[in-house]
């Protein structure tokens, strides 16, 4: 297993698709909307990043 900062397409995707894997055989487990989770690591949708910054990490 490798920690991997997610930063670009791929990363982000697999960073989004891990919920899934951990919960698919959960019935009542809701998904979580992508753009939801975007905005947190959004500086014009978050203001609490305008005074900082997050980095979003995975492990692979």
């Amino acid at each position: 297993m490798q920690l991997v900062e997610v930063n670009n397409k791929s990363t982000i995707k697999s960073f989004h698709q891990l919920p899934f894997k951990l919960y698919k055989n959960n019935k009542v487990w809701i998904a979580h909307l992508r753009q939801d989770i975007e905005s947190v690591f959004d500086k014009n949708k978050n203001k609490q990043l305008r005074h900082g910054e997050a980095i979003r990490w995975i492990l692979l």
